[in-house]
């Protein structure tokens, strides 16, 4: 380093709270998807639409 650090570093902090551990809409999806439900209702209209 050309200059010595001035200042020193600042800590940072995040929560770890439920407000960070919510899915995002793709994760969701996938859930829906591979459940009982979402796999009968995807063949069933995989079906219809053939």
């Amino acid at each position: 380093m050309r200059k010595p650090a001035i200042k020193t570093g600042r800590q940072v902090q995040f929560k770890d709270d439920e407000s960070r551990k919510k899915q995002s809409y793709i994760e969701k999806m996938k859930v829906k998807i591979d459940s009982p439900m979402g796999r009968r209702q995807l063949f069933f209209e995989g079906m219809a639409n053939e």
